[in-house]
């Protein structure tokens, strides 16, 4: 059931094909998970400047280096800043779920 689980969620994250293979529903999609956004660190991180200037912004769409947010391609510091907000809020949601949960009790 895990390697299930595991599988569906690098499809969700686009881990196993590229952003730009993708459709236009799914390119969406991947952008709904902060996963996704740290997927693209990483990519960022390690690939970085080393793709020539001339194909950079064609392969950074295509491969989700760089991910484009209503028409805003997102940087390292931003897709992080991104991910922490989310997960602040997650957490904050938790914590009032949780709280309103005992409390009943």
């Amino acid at each position: 059931m895990s390697a299930l689980i595991g599988t569906g969620i690098g499809f969700a994250i686009a881990t196993y094909m590229p952003v730009g293979a993708l459709s236009a529903f799914s390119r969406h999609l991947v952008k709904v998970f902060p996963s996704s956004y740290i997927a693209s660190s990483f990519r960022e991180l390690l690939i970085g400047n080393k793709i020539p200037a001339v194909v950079r912004p064609e392969l950074n769409d295509y491969l989700g280096i760089k991910l484009t947010v209503f028409k805003h391609s997102l940087g390292l510091s931003q897709n992080l800043l991104l991910v922490t907000i989310v997960s602040l809020l997650g957490l904050g949601l938790l914590i009032i779920v949780n709280h309103l949960k005992y409390k009943q009790h």
